[in-house]
């Protein structure tokens, strides 16, 4: 298990702008990059600001949208098939979310800018673990995945997918 600090350098942290979301036995995660951030958007990410989470699934695809402060509505495929290790998806009892762990770092350098853990909300949570089974149970075909990807970015902003989501997390 790796200790993560904010203000050190991590080569997972490189690479292209976006967001990814995944899902494992110590809960959920959300890693954001940007390149070369600005103050006022690292500042977005710390705890106080609100924070809203939605998905839907899109040709067998669970999109994950996140609002993070004030910065744009942002997007993130998630497939169960595609999580590492072996996930547990228990429903929890009422009161109790799943934790995400939101990691915000500058895909230019790797360097870890902010860490923020929320609890998600029960039903949020059981709704996204419902989904997550009934995938994990079907035939799953990395192609395929791939291409109902491409047609999920094709003809959808992210604008639209917020708007198509039905189940929500909204933490202020």
């Amino acid at each position: 298990m790796i200790k993560y600090e904010v203000g050190k350098r991590y080569p997972e942290f490189k690479g292209r702008d976006g967001a990814k979301f995944g899902i494992d036995d110590g809960g959920a995660t959300l890693i954001v990059q940007f390149s070369d951030p600005e103050i006022n958007e690292v500042e977005q990410f710390k705890e106080g600001k609100p924070f809203e989470i939605k998905f839907t699934t899109l040709y067998g695809i669970m999109m994950i949208t996140v609002k993070i402060g004030n910065l744009n509505w942002m997007d993130a495929p998630y497939s169960p098939n595609l999580s590492k290790g072996t996930v547990k998806y228990q429903m929890p009892q009422d009161g109790q979310g799943l934790a995400l762990t939101i990691y915000f770092a500058d895909a230019n350098t790797g360097e870890l800018k902010s860490l923020r853990l929320v609890g998600l909300s029960t039903r949020f949570t059981q709704e996204l673990f419902k989904e997550a089974m009934m995938q994990k149970m079907a035939p799953f075909n990395i192609a395929e995945y791939q291409n109902n990807l491409n047609k999920v970015f094709q003809r959808y902003s992210t604008k639209d997918i917020v708007k198509m989501s039905n189940v929500r997390c909204k933490i202020n």
